[in-house]
């Protein structure tokens, strides 16, 4: 039984989702431009009004592996509808999609991106000056939000795709009228000017909300003033302002009274992803002084809870920890102990997907111990296979793992939830020695699949290295497992962890190809096993 061939819409809601219309994904292209912009041409002309309509749906329940697929699909569907170089602005739908943007923008990056996305995707480039659309988004970005909010984000994120607020502020021209409160007005004049506008401040104008928003602007100038050698300066700004990590100048973060600063309010992402670096300056020793407050966060089950941290973040800290290839640093058991713990934790508060999944892995012999993932150069083949594998133990219900060789080796993984890493890594291990691990066949587990007729909505493939095969083969043994098992909706991904040799299918909107791994990934597989929206949801 053939696929049954994606129609123009499945085609856009399938690029809006994962950023790729024919279902390849590869983590270190990531470009989205004007080729990909052509597909909505055709289609708008069309269906516009279908289009917005899955646009909408796809914003409303986050389908979106990414925000920044979704925001270039929606710049590809205003320029789609000014193709023809006239003002467009005033259409009706076209209004739809600039509201859709605007709630999608809750910062300035994403403001940026869409920006930057539609600068791209322009025939015509940029002109002296946007049309309406444009410079009522803008307007309403700034002058929308509390001179707090304004004031935090402005400096959190202070360009972007060769954006500045400035230049954002000078091509809207922004009237008087549409500014909300003297607070906004003077964060609006600092984009302009910078320090000057906080120094010609009167004291006549000053209010609650101008001393909310000049206390962080004033904040971060004075920090990004201070000498690096005024090191509890620094840390007495960070602490007392509350600043985070992006209104910070980098060179601080050589500086150990930065991280203390942080240490109260910093996200538990970003203390993951610092461990290394604290570990560098000597905060992670184990006479350290502050050590305790960083492990007491990395056993916080409720924060993980709540932050819901990837586990490819903690094990990759977890993994540059452990490496310490330079020996810059005491080994602190607690700490090692304190990663081991964060790993489950961000791997219990994966969400599930209530599906029926089966996992297969190869990894090649020669690259179990090579570091050599494209996307995640710290990480051999085994740990995508190891954190794939235990997220589904974890969180799904029943999944069934094989590890598969050659026609007719496969072998059956007895995982369960509670299994310890080493353990699970022990079961793979065990099966790539041998003549038979010397190559392998993609169709493999679908046939083993389709034999004991084991109906599964998700299978995923996974490979150290995708080699040339015949493709053809392959979707038939898709095709004959979807028929002969009852599941003409099942949901293949293929995941190559290295090299980059496409196994693409553009007429299969049920089959996603994947080369490398990162954190990414695993919201892109998830994204694409829950299912793309359909009419029934629009």
């Amino acid at each position: 039984m053939a696929a049954n061939l994606p129609n123009d819409i499945e085609l856009v809601t399938r690029l809006a989702c994962f950023g790729s219309a024919d279902g390849t994904f590869h983590v270190l292209d990531k470009t989205l431009g004007p080729n990909q912009a052509e597909l909505f041409k055709s289609v708008l002309k069309e269906r516009g009004q279908h289009v917005v309509k899955r646009l909408r749906t796809i914003a409303n329940r986050k389908s979106y592996a990414k925000k920044e697929n979704l925001l270039f699909s929606l710049a590809a569907t205003i320029n789609a509808f000014g193709v023809d170089g006239s003002e467009h602005s005033t259409d009706s739908l076209c209004k739809q999609v600039y509201r859709l943007v605007e709630g999608l923008c809750e910062n300035p990056c994403d403001l940026f991106n869409f920006i930057h996305y539609d600068k791209e995707i322009r025939t015509t480039k940029f002109k002296a000056s946007w049309g309406r659309g444009m410079r009522s988004l803008v307007a309403n970005f700034y002058s929308s939000k509390s001179p707090e909010v304004l004031a935090q984000q402005i400096t959190q994120c202070k360009s972007g795709h060769g954006f500045s607020h400035k230049d954002l502020m000078r091509l809207i021209h922004l009237p008087s009228d549409r500014v909300a409160s003297k607070g906004t007005s003077l964060v609006l004049k600092y984009a302009l000017k910078g320090k000057k506008a906080l120094e010609e401040v009167k004291e006549e104008e000053v209010d609650e909300n101008v001393e909310k928003a000049s206390s962080i602007l004033m904040s971060v100038e004075r920090l990004r003033q201070t000498q690096d050698t005024e090191k509890e300066i620094i840390r007495s700004i960070i602490e007392t302002n509350s600043l985070i990590d992006k209104q910070i100048p980098t060179h601080f973060f050589k500086l150990p009274e930065v991280f203390v600063g942080l240490m109260g309010h910093m996200t538990l992402d970003f203390l993951v992803r610092s461990v290394p670096r604290m570990a560098e300056l000597g905060m992670l020793d184990p006479r350290a002084s502050n050590v305790q407050k960083v492990l007491d966060r990395l056993n916080d089950a409720k924060a993980f809870e709540e932050e819901r941290i990837s586990p490819v973040t903690v094990f990759v800290a977890q993994r540059k920890y452990d490496i310490n290839r330079h020996k810059k640093w005491i080994r602190n058991p607690h700490l090692v102990q304190s990663l081991k713990n964060a790993y489950e934790l961000s791997l219990m508060n994966m969400p599930s997907t209530n599906k029926r999944y089966l996992m297969a892995c190869h990894v090649d012999d020669k690259t179990i111990s090579k570091t050599c993932v494209t996307g995640t150069s710290c990480m051999s083949p085994l740990i995508p296979c190891l954190i794939l594998a235990q997220m589904l133990a974890k969180r799904e219900t029943k999944p069934d793992f094989i590890y598969f060789n050659q026609e007719g080796n496969t072998t059956e993984l007895k995982l369960t939830k509670s299994m310890p890493s080493v353990a699970v890594l022990e079961q793979i291990l065990k099966n790539t020695k041998g003549p038979a691990n010397e190559d392998y066949d993609l169709c493999e587990p679908l046939r083993w699949a389709t034999e004991k007729q084991k109906p599964f909505d998700c299978i995923l493939l996974v490979v150290s290295k995708k080699k040339e095969k015949s493709q053809d083969e392959f979707r038939e043994a898709i095709s004959q497992y979807r028929t002969e098992a009852g599941v003409p909706n099942a949901k293949v991904a293929v995941l190559g962890l290295a090299g980059a040799l496409p196994y693409p299918n553009r007429d299969d909107v049920n089959y996603m190809d994947v080369t490398g791994f990162d954190e990414e990934v695993l919201s892109l597989l998830r994204a694409f096993f829950i299912g793309l929206p359909s009419d029934d949801d629009d």
